[in-house]
């Protein structure tokens, strides 16, 4: 008999430590809750923005690519007028020994034309 009063002790004793443990979580679940609560709105702030500077960046990207090509196709066809120039030039001179470089330079044009549109 005594024995089973022992042991019932011991697990009130321990039911009384688990029940202590568990309340001391409770206190430091609601204060670390009441923590992120106050935090909430200067977290929502910031995550704004870090939204706002995300779009301006991909914007200026945007804008980046955008002068990169337009400065592509403007070297492009300055390069492509140069190159008639020469062509129309080298006719012109009507020398039996350009013909066939301006056969050459039509081949490389070509082939250059199509390196830049791929």
């Amino acid at each position: 008999m005594i024995f089973f009063i022992i042991v019932f002790i011991a697990e009130i004793i321990i039911t009384v430590q688990i029940i202590n443990l568990i309340m001391k979580a409770d206190r430091c679940i609601l204060s670390v809750n009441e923590k992120v609560l106050s935090f909430q709105p200067e977290l929502k702030k910031n995550v704004e923005t870090v939204g706002i500077f995300v779009k301006k960046f991909a914007n200026v990207v945007r804008t980046t690519e955008l002068f990169y090509e337009k400065q592509k196709n403007r070297y492009k066809n300055l390069l492509i007028k140069n190159i008639l120039t020469l062509i129309i030039f080298l006719m012109l001179n009507k020398n039996g020994k350009h013909a066939i470089t301006i056969v050459d330079i039509i081949l490389s044009v070509s082939n250059l034309l199509s390196d830049l549109k791929n």
